[in-house]
């Protein structure tokens, strides 16, 4: 099965990021998207809780710095 993706906006610190949903199985979701310069992808059971999950990441890296690895 091919999922292209379906783009989606997510606010953060009330700023509008584009990002893109994929549905990898039947209740695997992920969301890639960049914030501060970094790619970040969140991944939930359910196309919205794969959003806040997104949403979360990028929240701590705002308030955080980046992340080293």
């Amino acid at each position: 099965m091919f999922d292209p993706g379906i783009e989606r906006t997510v606010s953060v610190w009330g700023k509008p990021h584009k990002v893109t949903v994929y549905r990898k199985s039947k209740t695997v979701y992920t969301v890639t998207g960049d914030y501060m310069g970094r790619s970040i992808e969140g991944k939930g059971s359910s196309h919205r809780s794969a959003l806040r999950a997104w949403a979360d990441a990028a929240r701590y890296l705002g308030n955080h710095g980046p992340i080293n690895r």
